[in-house]
């Protein structure tokens, strides 16, 4: 007799399915991801004597499956990773960079900050509509870059309600932006390579229907040391139509 040990590493895939278990995107990797677990619960029915002589002792039983579900937990963050967790969306970003010259932006008081049209920019200048003077950064006003926020400096040569005019270069957009709390559920298929230590084999997790509900708050400022958080999902099994289990190892039914 054989036996297996379903432990050891594993790369995992996910893909967006709809309810019907069709694909409406590709398979991407989720980074590390660990443990992956699965869980059947079950419950007995049993059926008990009422007659006087036997009254009481179970005569008859059976075991229904009520539900099947599991728990994942993803070490590394991605966009389509934090979509989950936020019940949103990733969708991709990309534009071209350029430079900026004599935006007009009007001065609010200091401690009050004034965007300009564009973020992740660089190469500042500050001057007045006339073009003199320019202003001195950390003197007459402060910038946060990567917002494209300025506000000015109490005691700078700079007044509230002055126009300025700022010429500046703006960073290309790349990666991905996340929208929270658009997508109510988030179903997807899981396909795993995985690799058992015990038998010294690779084995393939397949699930079709998974919906995915995050389990914990996700601190984006977070107590120092903090770093690496994990994101904690539980996850709700579905059997599709036609199949008699929700998922296979190595082709055979779970």
């Amino acid at each position: 007799m054989s036996f297996k040990a379903y432990s050891g590493t594993g790369t995992v895939y996910m893909r967006p399915v709809n309810a019907a278990g069709v694909k409406t995107g590709e398979y991407k990797p989720v980074g590390d991801a660990y443990p992956l677990s699965c869980q059947v619960a079950t419950e007995q029915i049993k059926v008990k004597s009422r007659r006087v002589e036997t009254a009481g002792q179970i005569i008859a039983s059976k075991t229904e499956i009520t539900d099947t579900t599991g728990s994942l937990v993803l070490r590394e963050w991605n966009a389509a990773n934090l979509a989950f967790a936020l019940s949103g969306t990733a969708t991709d970003q990309a534009a071209a960079g350029a430079s900026i010259t004599d935006e007009v932006v009007t001065a609010l008081p200091a401690g009050e900050y004034a965007p300009l049209l564009y973020r992740d920019v660089s190469a500042v200048a500050v001057k007045h509509t006339s073009g003199t003077p320019v202003y001195e950064e950390d003197t007459d006003y402060t910038l946060d870059e990567k917002l494209g926020m300025l506000t000015i400096i109490d005691g700078g040569a700079i007044t509230a309600t002055d126009e300025l005019k700022v010429d500046y270069d703006y960073a290309a957009k790349t990666g991905y932006q996340v929208t929270m709390g658009d997508k109510v559920q988030i179903r997807v298929q899981i396909l795993a390579h995985l690799y058992s230590e015990f038998a010294d084999e690779h084995y393939v997790l397949e699930l079709d229907s998974v919906v995915m509900a995050a389990d914990q708050e996700i601190n984006f400022i977070s107590e120092a040391g903090t770093e690496g958080e994990q994101l904690q999902f539980g996850m709700t099994l579905e059997t599709l139509t036609g199949q008699t289990s929700p998922g296979r190892v190595n082709g055979i039914d779970m």
